[in-house]
């Protein structure tokens, strides 16, 4: 398809003023053009190839008895990747340098900003970016300067919705109603500052 779109542009800055599309749809006299068939012809023939390749693909599927199907749901998958604010690790080595650099923009400059303020933790699975977060989330200065801090795990089946009622809910200490979205929102904002 990358091909087809690729000739059908080379023939559009070529000089020839021709949807592909529009061409392949016309009869074959109105569109006879040796540079147009011979594209044509090529991509019939590659799109061929592949088919081909498809269907040997299917003939062993076949062969070794492969059955087709669908994924479950990655619940299960995003269950255990829960995270929660407790350090599993009994000592944390080599973090010390990036946990003092956050927690100084935490607050620092977060702190007296007006705006929201982000500090993504970026990198490779392993690395360590949730001890990191939880040596953050736990470290004394940080508790002693918020009132509140909450702990929420942000999954790939990620919904704003129960990402709020999350955060009412460790907010509040209790169970939040199940409102819409709107509510939700509305009760979580702070008043706009004049």
């Amino acid at each position: 398809m990358d091909e087809c779109a690729y000739e059908e542009l080379g023939m559009e800055y070529g000089g020839v003023k021709c949807c592909l599309s529009e061409m392949v749809r016309s009869s074959f006299l109105s569109s006879f053009n040796s540079r147009h068939v011979f594209s044509l012809y090529k991509i019939a023939k590659e799109m061929e190839r592949i088919s081909e390749r498809l269907n040997k693909i299917a003939e062993e599927r076949e062969k070794f008895h492969l059955t087709e199907t669908t994924p479950e749901r990655r619940n299960a998958v995003t269950d255990q990747r829960q995270t929660n604010p407790f350090i599993n690790e009994p000592q944390v080595y080599g973090r010390n340098a990036e946990t003092e650099k956050i927690v100084d923009f935490l607050l620092g400059d977060a702190s007296h900003s007006a705006d929201l303020s982000v500090y993504p933790i970026l990198g490779l699975g392993g690395l360590g970016k949730t001890t990191l977060a939880q040596l953050i989330y736990n470290h004394e200065r940080v508790v002693n300067h918020f009132k509140l801090r909450i702990w929420i795990c942000v999954s790939e089946d990620f919904s704003l919705k129960t990402m709020i009622k999350a955060i009412m809910e460790a907010a509040s200490e209790r169970t939040c109603e199940d409102l819409d979205l709107g509510l939700l929102q509305k009760k979580t904002s702070r008043p706009a500052s004049k």
